[in-house]
């Protein structure tokens, strides 16, 4: 028998959903580069990866320990750029190819309580 205990993570995120206007409408092949300190982070939208499977449009960012976002830069299947500044952490935000900013949604760090797995 053991016994696993879930002490969750104190590590800051940022969440991205993506939304294409003149590109296609599911942001297909959209690159999102995040950088934070001495920290780059590169998330590419994808689709037809797994087999009968579908891919998550909302990318996650995990910022680590770092406590800020330098900034965050979006590559649109377009050939559209758009970069932002000053984002909040722990939020997921929504963007729309060329509305530079759609809305944002701040979440609260997840409270995860402990949990217990037993084997026997």
């Amino acid at each position: 028998m053991s016994f696993w205990k879930n002490d969750g993570s104190t590590n800051a995120f940022i969440s991205v959903t993506l939304q294409g206007d003149i590109s296609n409408i599911n942001a297909i092949g959209s690159r999102i580069n995040l950088y934070s300190q001495n920290f780059m982070q590169s998330k590419q939208l994808l689709a037809g990866e797994s087999y009968i499977g579908q891919n998550s449009r909302k990318k996650y960012l995990d910022l680590g320990e770092n406590n800020g976002v330098d900034s965050l830069e979006i590559f649109w299947p377009s050939g559209l750029k758009e970069v932002y500044y000053n984002l909040e952490l722990n939020t997921h935000y929504n963007f729309t190819e060329g509305k530079f900013f759609s809305s944002k949604l701040i979440l609260f760090k997840q409270m995860i309580l402990p949990f217990v797995q037993i084997k026997l």
